[in-house]
């Protein structure tokens, strides 16, 4: 866990408030500007008016990506469920037509969100995969799929919605 963390330059870190994701908007609209093929859904203010309005019985679980000391990249999670049935699932579901990862390096943001997940699975129980997949290019395909390797080899659940 930690150790594997300190020896990548990179590395995601849970956001767990909306004070905290309050604090850094402005970074957030300029990582949703640099990210390719952004849309609404990904915005701060789409999905913090969403959050004020259906958050209630969920929990923020946003990831940030730190590179070098700067904000790179971010996984817009939430976590709804009870015990047993924990589900990471993107904010906005199931009423957002489209939820992914927000950044310049849609790759590098993947990997280093699913890196916390496999290093922090006691924090859920399943994953919740949209359709289209979760990657933002035909270059994140062979990335989904080592993801979901892993995480059944975890034996965590991917649902598909």
């Amino acid at each position: 866990g930690e150790q594997a963390a300190l020896r990548r330059k990179s590395r995601a870190e849970v956001v767990g408030s909306v004070a905290e994701l309050a604090a850094i908007k402005t970074d957030w609209d300029r990582l949703v500007e640099s990210t390719p093929r952004n849309t609404i859904f990904q915005s701060y203010d789409w999905l913090m008016t969403w959050w004020e309005v259906h958050g209630v019985g969920r929990d923020l679980f946003v990831l940030r990506i730190i590179e070098d000391g700067r904000l790179i990249g971010l996984a817009p999670f939430m976590i709804s469920g009870e015990v047993g049935e924990r589900t990471v699932e993107f904010i906005g579901t199931p009423d957002a037509d489209y939820g992914n990862f927000i950044g310049p390096d849609p790759e590098k943001t993947v990997r280093e969100a699913v890196n916390w997940l496999l290093d922090n699975d006691e924090k859920y129980d399943q994953i919740i995969k949209k359709r289209p997949p979760m990657a933002l290019h035909s270059g994140g395909e062979p990335a989904q799929m080592v993801f979901e390797e892993k995480l059944l080899h975890k034996g965590k659940a991917i649902r598909v919605k």
